[in-house]
């Protein structure tokens, strides 16, 4: 459901003070913008780098580059501004993802990706292999952000395997599954990426917007329906109807869904 905030009148007046400096109406938009920001990064932060950073303290990162950026803020209505800090939410997440990303790296915990412990090594049976600058550093911002539309179980699989190291069976017991069950959870989740990667490329290239990209990877991602996706991103349902129809020819084969998934 979509995020529930007060839109009055006050908001966007409150907005106009706090872009023409006053600290005093900043203090009161953060504070009625700050329970539903954290139930965003509740949501968004993969909860697998919790132990590293608490939602709260995101918030907070985030509330603080919102009074530093304020001043270039065009929006007027209490809708604009949420979506304004949902965007600098997604983006302090995609910086913690990369700053942990290099640091496993620096750490030389990066595991080799032609030995099998990577990408190509445990999808070399697959159909499609893996694209695997996906999880080198030249690459990382853009899984980074395709993690932060991906399904809550495919972001904690892919978190846990490449940026705390940790092994088939480790993820195995944190879900609750067999470890071939969970090799296999990773595996479709990586290649749920790779497809809405390829697509996301393909469309950058045809110059849609980012808007559309958004819908089309959170049908990719999350396998979400266009009345859905209308809702939450609070679109008309046609529009997101014929952006979707216009991207199908990118679309690659269905990526199937086991009992282990549902």
């Amino acid at each position: 459901m979509p995020s529930s905030i007060p839109q009055s009148h006050s908001s966007e007046r409150l907005i106009e003070r706090a872009r023409d400096g006053s600290r005093s109406a900043m203090d009161r938009l953060m504070e009625r913008y700050r329970s539903w920001l954290r139930r965003e990064a509740q949501v968004k932060l993969p909860k697998a780098l919790w132990r590293k950073l608490d939602p709260s303290d995101l918030v907070q990162d985030c509330q603080y580059h919102a009074v530093r950026g304020i001043g270039g803020f065009q929006g007027r209505s209490g809708r604009e501004f949420q979506g304004w800090m949902k965007g600098i939410l997604v983006k302090r997440i995609l910086a913690r993802i990369r700053y942990w990303g290099r640091s496993r790296r620096r750490h030389g915990l990066e595991r080799p990706l032609s030995d099998g412990g990577g990408l190509g090594g445990e999808l070399a049976g697959d159909s499609s292999p893996i694209d695997e600058t996906l999880v080198r550093g030249e690459d990382f911002q853009r899984l980074s952000f395709l993690l932060t539309l991906c399904r809550p179980d495919d972001r904690a699989v892919v978190v846990m395997r490449h940026l705390e190291d940790k092994s088939h069976d480790e993820i195995a017991a944190s879900f609750g599954l067999t470890t071939e069950a969970a090799r296999q959870r990773y595996c479709r989740a990586i290649q749920r990426i790779q497809n809405a990667a390829t697509v996301l490329e393909r469309m950058g290239e045809e110059g849609a917007s980012s808007r559309e990209q958004e819908v089309v990877l959170l049908h990719l991602l999350q396998g979400l329906e266009p009345p859905r996706i209308a809702e939450q991103l609070a679109l008309p349902g046609e529009l997101v109807g014929s952006w979707l129809a216009r991207s199908r020819r990118h679309f690659p084969p269905k990526v199937k869904r086991s009992r282990h998934d549902r």
